[in-house]
């Protein structure tokens, strides 16, 4: 599953979009991507303990963005 979040939301927001993403996750493990251009709200990403900061790239302030990947170990086998 890809998901590409363009800091589309408020904070309260987000907040149901990535507990829903863990939900489903948790319902159905697996490999999910999340791309979200300028990262208002990052550290609710970086809470989730199934997913890795894959990259971040902030060399432009005009167009931030990081990037998170399943971890392997949280997938099944």
């Amino acid at each position: 599953m890809l998901i590409y979040l363009f800091n589309p939301f408020n904070a309260i927001a987000m907040k149901k979009v990535v507990d829903r993403v863990a939900a489903s996750f948790a319902a159905q493990p697996r490999r999910i991507v999340v791309l979200y251009h300028t990262p208002a709200f990052f550290d609710l990403w970086e809470g989730l303990d199934f997913l890795d900061l894959h990259r971040e790239e902030d060399s432009d302030p005009y167009n931030p963005y990081v990037v998170f990947d399943t971890r392997p170990e949280a997938l099944p086998s």
